[in-house]
C-alpha cells in the first residue's frame, strides 16, 4: 500500500496521509490480530476488507486527485478520529512482552483468543457500523475523483477497480432488500402459554431489570423441577405483550442435536438467504443475527446443565457456546441447574436464583389446577411434602385428576 512518507514527500496534503497512516496501522493490528486469534467477526472481517479497499484506491489515482479528496475535511478527518479510536481500543488488547521481532497477537494463541472475545464483550457494532459508513462516504469522493481523471482511457487496473466498487454498490442494494424482507418480527417458543402460571412475580422482575439495564445476557439458576423453563416461558410472553416488534427464539440444549434443529427452524422461519446449501446452518444463523437482522431480538437457551455438552463437546468443529450470537440488538437468556455455569455465560457474580415455590403461590398454583373437596390444611400439608416444587405440583395434581382421588 502507498505509504504516508511517499504522500510527504510528493508534498501531498496531511489530511490524506494521516488517513493512510492510521488506516495502514489498523488494518494491519486487525491482520496479525486475526491471524493468531482466528478469524476476525463477520462485521469487523467486512470493515477490514472496505479499509484495504479505500487504500488501495488511493493508489490508483493522481497527485491532483489526491489533493482534491483532501479538500473533502469532514469525510476524511471523520475517518481520521474513528480510524484512530478503533485502534486504540483494539490496542488496549494487546499481549505484552512478546519477544523482539514477534508479533504480539501471535505470541499466545490462547490470549489472544480471549483479548478477542474481550473486545467483542465490549458490544462496539456502532461505532464500527459509523466508521463503515464513513469508509463508504470517503470511497465514494475517491471513486468520482478516479472516474473524472480516467473518463478518456482507463487502464485494466483502474477498470478492475471500478468494477468492484459497483460490486460494493450492489451487494449493499441487495443487503438492503434482504434486510427488509427479513423486518417482521418472529415468535418461535415450543408451547402455549401457561393459563394457570402464578406468582414468581420477583423473579420476573428481576430478569426484566437485568435485560433492560442493558446486560446482553442473563442467566436463571436453580435446582430441576422448582420451575425455570416456564418462567422463562413466561418472561417470553410478557415480553411480547410489551414489545411486539421483538423477535423470540427457544433454543434447547439437551443435546447437540436438539441446538442444531432449533437454529435450522430459524432459518427456516426467517428465510436466511442461503439455508439450503450451507452446511452448517448453526453458523450461518449466528452470522446473520449478529450482521443482517434489524428485528431487536430474545434468544431462550434452555437447560444449559452441563459444562461437557455445552463448552467442550463439538458441533461443526466448535463448542456450542461459540454458536451463541452477539448483537446490539439482541439478548439472551439462558436457564442452568449449575449457577457457575450461569455466571460464566453472562459475567454476572449475580445471577437470577430461582427457589421453591412459597406456600401462598404453592397453593395458588394446586388451587388453579385442581378442584378438591379437600381442606386448605390437607393441601398445604401435601404441598410441604412436595417441598413447594411446581414440577412435582404439576404432576401430583395430573395423576389426581387422572385417577380421580382427592386428598386424604
Amino acid at each position: 500500500m502507498l505509504g504516508a512518507e511517499a504522500l510527504v514527500t510528493l508534498g501531498l496534503a496531511s489530511n490524506v496521509v494521516q488517513f493512510i497512516d492510521f488506516g495502514s496501522r489498523l488494518y494491519t493490528r486487525i491482520e496479525e490480530f486475526s491471524l493468531a486469534a482466528g478469524k476476525a467477526p463477520g462485521k469487523i472481517q467486512t470493515l477490514v476488507d472496505r479499509l484495504s479497499l479505500v487504500l488501495k484506491t488511493l493508489e490508483t489515482i493522481d497527485n491532483e486527485a489526491i489533493a482534491a479528496v483532501d479538500h473533502e475535511q469532514t469525510t476524511i478527518e471523520a475517518c481520521i478520529n474513528q480510524v484512530k479510536e478503533l485502534d486504540a481500543l483494539l490496542g488496549r488488547f494487546a499481549i505484552e512482552g512478546s519477544k523482539k521481532g514477534v508479533s504480539q497477537w501471535q505470541k499466545s494463541r490462547k490470549k489472544a483468543e480471549r483479548s478477542w472475545k474481550a473486545f467483542k464483550s465490549l458490544r462496539k457494532d456502532r461505532e464500527i457500523d459509523d466508521l463503515q459508513r464513513s469508509l463508504d462516504r470517503l470511497l465514494i469522493l475517491v471513486s468520482l475523483q478516479l472516474q473524472t481523471r480516467t473518463a478518456s482511457k482507463l487502464d485494466s487496473r483502474i477498470e478492475e477497480m471500478l468494477s468492484r466498487l459497483n460490486d460494493i454498490h450492489s451487494e449493499a442494494t441487495s443487503h438492503s432488500v434482504i434486510a427488509q424482507e427479513a423486518a417482521t418480527p418472529i415468535t418461535l417458543i415450543p408451547c402455549i402459554r401457561n393459563p394457570n402460571f402464578v406468582g414468581r412475580q420477583q423473579v420476573l422482575d428481576r430478569i426484566y431489570q437485568k435485560s433492560s439495564s442493558g446486560q446482553p445476557s442473563v442467566a436463571l439458576c436453580g435446582l430441576g423441577g422448582v420451575g425455570k423453563s416456564q418462567i422463562a416461558i413466561e418472561y417470553a410472553f410478557r415480553l411480547k405483550d410489551l414489545a411486539p416488534h421483538t423477535s423470540i427464539f427457544w433454543v434447547y440444549t439437551s443435546a447437540g442435536v436438539n441446538f442444531e434443529e432449533a437454529y435450522t427452524r430459524i432459518a427456516t422461519e426467517c428465510k436466511i438467504p442461503g439455508r439450503n446449501d450451507h452446511l452448517n446452518k448453526v453458523q450461518l444463523v449466528k452470522d446473520w443475527l449478529e450482521t443482517t437482522y434489524s428485528v431487536k431480538w430474545l434468544m431462550i437457551i434452555d437447560n444449559v446443565d452441563s459444562v461437557e455438552a455445552f463448552f467442550n463437546k463439538p458441533l461443526h468443529g466448535k463448542p456450542l457456546v461459540e454458536y451463541v450470537p452477539q448483537s446490539a440488538k439482541g439478548s439472551v437468556l439462558y436457564t442452568s441447574r449449575n449457577r457457575d455455569i450461569g455466571v460464566d455465560l453472562t459475567l454476572d457474580r449475580d445471577p437470577v436464583m430461582v427457589s421453591s415455590m412459597s406456600s401462598k403461590e404453592a397453593l395458588q398454583m394446586f388451587s388453579k389446577d385442581l378442584t378438591s373437596h379437600s381442606t386448605v390444611e390437607e393441601r398445604k400439608a401435601l404441598l410441604e411434602e412436595l417441598d413447594h416444587l411446581p414440577l412435582a405440583i404439576t404432576q401430583a395434581v395430573a395423576y389426581m385428576a387422572k385417577r380421580r382421588k382427592s386428598i386424604g
